[in-house]
């Protein structure tokens, strides 16, 4: 083993040593998931989803590729552990995997 110096980085997980302790963030997670999708412009809600909004399958334009799709909401399970608030949104649009 080799050693890589000071832990800054890992696993989608930003650790910041301070004076008081760690402090551990996905923000670079976020943000890189945020350019990825191409949602810099996107405004944050209070709600991420109605929750009476009811999707369809069969409803809107179908998507190119699958696997872009199945692999954003892979990273935003992977988010759910510390952003609780996106659960509910996170957990409908799975129903379309």
């Amino acid at each position: 083993m080799n050693d890589l110096g000071e832990l800054m980085y890992f696993l989608g997980l930003e650790v910041i040593r301070t004076v008081e302790g760690l402090f551990v963030s996905q923000n670079k997670y976020v943000q890189d998931l945020i350019k990825e999708t191409a949602q810099i412009s996107a405004k944050p809600l209070k709600l991420p989803m109605d929750p009476h909004l009811k999707l369809v399958q069969d409803q809107g334009p179908s998507l190119e590729d699958g696997n872009k799709f199945r692999r954003l909401i892979g990273k935003l399970i992977y988010l759910t552990i510390i952003r609780p608030n996106i659960s509910y949104t996170v957990q409908a649009l799975t129903q379309f995997m």
